[in-house]
């Protein structure tokens, strides 16, 4: 059974969609903020982002003086005892690299140039062209086509067979 229309007349589509929006529009505008980029660099958000562990670990170590002895015996205070625990040292003497081309150069002590590394050969293909047994080419109506397989040669004499 249809809906029986809301005026003497069914609505167009027109103010059909138009009352769909109004039902749907916000109170007030929305407005959408872009997330800024982060601009630093790796090695600064490495750094950054063992002073922010560093920092945790001393809130980390706070708040497990804080405990009760009650509490620290429980999974809680296992849980900060072994935050408290883990050695940020090492992680701090790390410096990343600063990337291609950017770190300094090694300086070399005495009058001796630095050893020639050498080249690995270049690897020797057959595939100087692409008309080789088994291998597919564009001819000259620059259609893609695979060239006929040859017989091996001496095996039926001076004929090549194509299969």
């Amino acid at each position: 059974m249809p809906r029986t229309p809301l005026g003497d007349r069914p609505m167009t589509n027109a103010e059909r969609q138009a009352r769909h929006r109004a039902a749907r529009a916000p109170a007030r505008p929305v407005i959408h903020y872009r997330r800024a980029t982060d601009r630093r660099s790796r090695a600064q958000r490495w750094r950054d982002a063992v002073g922010e562990l560093v920092t945790l670990q001393a809130e980390y170590a706070a708040w497990l003086n804080a405990l009760p002895q009650t509490l620290r015996d429980g999974s809680t205070g296992e849980v900060l005892q072994t935050i408290v625990e883990l050695d940020l040292d090492e992680l701090m003497a790390i410096d990343p690299p600063r990337g291609y081309g950017t770190q300094p150069k090694a300086r070399l002590t005495g009058s001796q140039p630095p050893p020639k590394i050498p080249m690995p050969a270049r690897p020797r293909t057959r595939a100087r062209s692409s008309r080789y047994p088994g291998r597919h080419h564009l001819g000259t109506s620059r259609r893609l086509r695979r060239n006929p397989q040859r017989m091996p040669s001496g095996c039926c004499g001076d004929r090549r067979l194509l299969y």
